[in-house]
């Protein structure tokens, strides 16, 4: 069974549904067969790994073996964001940046020009050919599972924090066998619309969180339906933040959800701000009516900020929860997982590290289990000053005993794309533009000069 994983970046990039126009910068695409990255370094070991590894490099699009060997620059554009294969793996989707100038009318009624970036979503067959034009001006978008249909959001020029393109909160379904589209909803939040996006197993449904809301969207009927109310904490940069963990049922007939807001170790709670509960909490909601199912007892714990460490999730067949705790003296932090076969709590490490400036960003996961044994990437430091580092731990968390099949000092970026295969003990991850193999034969670059946003995704079985 092959392990897709897709890291799609919240693209701040109007309002046409199709388009079949060339883009002026599309004519260099094609195909250039070369024998490695560039400045790769291939790993000493072959790993027990078929398929690819899609990529960006320098903003042109690359294809590799696992192990970094046989490389492929797929199209050569120079601004390319993001690329995602289609679940039939016969049609490439990618989105290109270019840098406009605006001119925009300020609160004062002064009009400035300001450069933006504005994003299109272009369509390649599966070696990367033969591109179109989906549409000239998009926010978030992706391939809708069990499908070869694609989705996207529109974006408009706006002022959040400073002029730029964002959504606008209409999501368009695109046919690339017609190269029509079709309106699916429009999410009329008055605030961080759409957050968390993601379409469920079957392609039926997208559940997006939206104001202080959970909903979900039915491609049948094009209805949305709210779920229940987000329990937000709000960060340090104000804001309805964080937003819990949240998973769909493989079966795509539930939502997994863990509850636990955060605030640093050590720190006081702002009083003015509600934290709704000091507990963590594992739930799964239904969505044919009935109450939510208590998955754990609540946790007590004193809360751990959002932005320095990753908050909670669960194992990939959601039989365990993986969450950071306070310790009994409430002054350091223990990751925990607690098994819901076994209703008990297993402390997997005493001393989780202290990643400081988000060194393992919301989404990138605490651990996985294969057996008896939980693998877990473990960060510490500050990667601003490159004195953070990443450590891969064996825990049979049974009997207690552990072991560090291999770790990285001076990591000088935030930790991204991330994918575990229990089977070989080897972690792929990305940071400060580069991306590496971790496993008991060390930390490897198998590719140089990503970029500070590279985006990857893996097809590997």
């Amino acid at each position: 069974m092959a392990a897709v994983v897709a890291i799609a970046a919240f693209l701040l990039v109007s309002n046409r549904p199709k388009g079949s126009d060339q883009p002026a910068d599309a004519g260099r695409q094609g195909q250039e067969h070369t024998d490695a990255t560039p400045d790769a370094t291939v790993p000493p070991t072959e790993l027990a790994a078929g398929g690819h590894i899609l990529f960006t490099a320098e903003g042109d699009l690359w294809q590799m073996s696992a192990n970094g060997a046989n490389a492929v620059k797929l199209i050569d554009l120079d601004t390319i964001q993001r690329a995602s294969r289609s679940p039939a793996s016969n049609r490439i989707a990618y989105a290109l940046g270019r840098t406009v100038t605006e001119a925009v009318t300020e609160h004062d009624g002064t009009i400035q020009d300001v450069e933006v970036i504005k994003v299109q979503l272009l369509l390649a067959d599966a070696d990367g050919s033969d591109s179109f034009l989906v549409h000239g001006n998009i926010s978030r978008w992706g391939w809708i599972p069990d499908s070869d249909l694609l989705w996207y959001e529109t974006a408009t020029l706006q002022q959040l924090f400073d002029w730029g393109y964002g959504g606008d909160g209409d999501v368009w379904i695109f046919d690339p066998a017609t190269r029509e589209a079709e309106k699916f909803i429009h999410d009329d939040s008055d605030y961080w619309s759409l957050l968390r996006a993601e379409w469920s197993p079957d392609g039926e449904k997208l559940m997006f969180a939206s104001g202080d809301v959970l909903r979900i969207a039915d491609r049948r009927t094009r209805t949305i339906a709210e779920i229940f109310p987000l329990p937000y904490v709000g960060g340090d940069r104000g804001g309805p933040q964080p937003i819990p963990y949240l998973a769909w049922a493989p079966d795509s007939s539930s939502i997994y959800a863990i509850f636990s807001p955060f605030l640093l170790a050590g720190e006081e709670p702002n009083p003015d701000v509600d934290l709704k509960t000091k507990h963590i909490n594992a739930l799964r909601f239904p969505l044919d009516g009935n109450e939510p199912a208590k998955l754990m007892p609540e946790v007590p714990s004193t809360i751990v900020n959002e932005e320095s460490y990753p908050r909670a999730h669960f194992s990939e067949d959601f039989s365990k929860a993986f969450y950071p705790r306070a310790a009994q003296s409430e002054a350091d932090l223990v990751l925990a997982m607690y098994d819901f076969a076994d209703q008990k709590e297993y402390v997997l490490l005493e001393d989780p590290g202290v990643p400081e400036r988000e060194l393992m960003p919301y989404g990138v996961p605490l651990a996985w289990v294969a057996g008896d044994s939980a693998y877990i990437l473990r960060g510490e430091g500050d990667w601003l000053y490159d004195t953070a580092r990443v450590s891969l731990l064996k825990v049979d968390y049974r009997t207690g005993s552990s072991e560090t099949l291999a770790g990285r000092d001076g990591v000088s970026g935030q930790i991204g794309n991330v994918l575990f295969l229990p089977e070989a003990e080897t972690l792929f991850f990305t940071s400060g533009g580069k991306l590496y193999s971790m496993n008991r034969d060390g930390v490897v670059p198998i590719a140089d000069d990503l970029g500070d946003a590279s985006q990857v995704e893996y097809h590997l079985e």
